[in-house]
């Protein structure tokens, strides 16, 4: 099936995924199965329908390329769709998958998907307890949207925010873009 998605061979791989479908797969071999089809279907142009495909079931035990590869395509399809904010949600699930060169893209791409959204949108979203990585890029968010303008306030209340939240992956990826002389809340 992979082999047939990327050669671009869509009927042949559409009737492949269709015969497997009807199996009786493991959980693994379910993952891979959706995946594919996932991709076939994204790669025809239709992101809803890839998404919906998606369907990773909390009790199964994956390998972790399997996750990567599923929230990675989540997040992508999300964005496709309009949907930047769960997007950005599954970026915070994506993050445990990354090789460490990997995350400062991962955490670019969430900062793209919150910035679509003014402060009141960011602060009326409901957030779970756990998501505290999450919800620390919103604030950020806040504060960047609150102080645009006044580049010293909003410098100085980032600082004041990272050393509030040193365990932040913000800290990391704001001291490297400060490295690399890129602005960051922009």
């Amino acid at each position: 099936l992979k082999a047939l998605i990327k050669e671009g061979s869509w009927s042949q791989a559409e009737q492949q995924a269709n015969r497997l479908g009807r199996l009786s797969l493991s959980p693994l071999q379910m993952a891979e199965w959706q995946l594919a089809r996932a991709t076939l279907r994204y790669q025809q142009g239709q992101p809803q329908s890839a998404l919906d495909t998606l369907n990773f079931q909390p009790w199964w035990t994956l390998a972790d390329s399997q996750y990567l590869r599923f929230h990675m395509l989540r997040a992508e399809l999300l964005g496709q769709t309009n949907q930047s904010f769960k997007a950005a949600r599954e970026r915070t699930a994506l993050d445990q998958y990354l090789k460490t060169e990997q995350k400062a893209a991962n955490w670019q791409n969430l900062w793209r998907d919150l910035s679509h959204y003014n402060n009141n949108q960011l602060q009326a979203t409901k957030l779970n307890e756990d998501e505290t990585v999450l919800r620390g890029w919103i604030q950020l968010n806040i504060l960047k949207n609150t102080y645009s303008q006044r580049p010293a306030k909003l410098k100085a209340t980032v600082e004041e925010w990272l050393a509030k939240n040193q365990y932040h992956p913000a800290n990391q990826f704001l001291h490297r873009a400060h490295t690399d002389r890129r602005h960051p809340l922009t």
